[in-house]
């Protein structure tokens, strides 16, 4: 018999997705819950298919940067009946490694995908130091070469036929449930929980308010010694309208750093000194941070489009975001 959450009353059913793509992309969304805070997950499977060959391609890359450890992610679904895929893929993407220009491709790959958003890129030059974010990628994918490297394999139900299809790997994958609860009643798509076990334990540097309802937006929390009282900062919804007219005179769409440059000029005045200091993660600006976040609340009121339209580290308006801005612009 299937399990059941039941919270504040409500019962929450487990269900599985119908196709894998559903499941990838959830766990491209939770990845820094599932992966751990010091970890990027590298979605970048269709660049890569391009440059490197298609039948070449795991579902995704990790880097944990408090280890250097690279990993290979495999997204599958307990209702497939075939796994041989996995131990083929990944042998011919370890074998497509022994070539240095492909390495160089996809060091290239790695680091644009780093440099087309302004967090990630803050994150990762803190870690590597003075060495150069593709030459830090190269030396990682030549360990790689060498067969220093951990496969995951993230599954709705651990089942003894995925099991048995990984044990012939060469490095024994660590398998990892991500279950799915749906509210009864509800699209599954729309109102769900979510139950897996952190493939790393991370200092909490910062948390998400918990919600059963997506179409709720989150608002991180910075741990620091003095919590900011309500309206010390400037709020999220300050922001909505600054970056909406600045897509506008973008012509529509923009990269984050060419978006968030317009928004801060836009935004002067307005901002506070506290908007300007530093969060405890020692990465990211108080003000660039909540940028960010309105963008994703804004991305789910449908007044940007997401990023699996607009393309990743690009900003989008919407149709429905000018119809709000002329309704709303002072």
């Amino acid at each position: 018999m299937a399990e059941i959450l039941i919270k504040d009353g409500v019962k929450y059913r487990l269900w599985t997705p119908s196709k894998e793509g559903e499941l990838e992309r959830m766990v491209v969304h939770h990845s820094k819950d599932v992966f751990g805070g010091n970890s990027i997950y590298f979605d970048i499977k269709k660049k890569i298919q391009t440059n490197i060959g298609e039948r070449t391609i795991p579902d995704g890359y990790l880097i944990n940067f408090d280890t250097n450890e690279f990993c290979i992610i495999e997204v599958e679904l307990s209702t497939h009946h075939e796994y041989r895929h996995i131990n083929e893929q990944i042998g011919k993407f370890i074998s497509a490694l022994n070539n240095y220009q492909t390495r160089q491709k996809l060091a290239r790959i790695l680091k644009d995908y780093i440099l087309d958003d302004v967090v990630l890129e803050k994150f990762v030059k803190k870690k590597v130091g003075d060495k150069e974010i593709y030459e830090f990628f190269l030396d990682i994918l030549e360990n790689v070469k060498e067969q220093k490297y951990s496969i995951v394999v993230i599954i709705d139900k651990k089942t003894k036929r995925i099991s048995d299809a990984c044990s012939i790997l060469h490095s024994r994958p660590d398998i990892r449930e991500f279950k799915t609860f749906a509210r009864e009643g509800v699209d599954p798509k729309m109102v769900h929980v979510h139950l897996f076990e952190p493939l790393y334990e991370t200092e909490i540097i910062e948390s998400v308010k918990p919600s059963v309802e997506q179409q709720q937006i989150t608002l991180r929390e910075e741990e620091k010694p003095k919590r900011l009282k309500r309206g010390e900062k400037t709020n999220q919804k300050a922001y909505i309208i600054p970056i909406l007219e600045s897509l506008i005179e973008m012509g529509g769409s923009g990269r984050t750093k060419y978006v968030l440059d317009m928004v801060e000029q836009k935004m002067e005045g307005i901002l506070k000194e506290v908007d300007y200091e530093m969060l405890s993660s020692g990465i990211d600006i108080r003000w660039e941070n909540t940028a960010a976040w309105a963008r994703n609340t804004m991305v789910q009121k449908g007044l940007l489009k997401p990023s699996e339209e607009s393309g990743r580290g690009i900003w989008e308006i919407s149709d429905e975001g000018r119809r709000y801005y002329e309704e709303n612009k002072s």
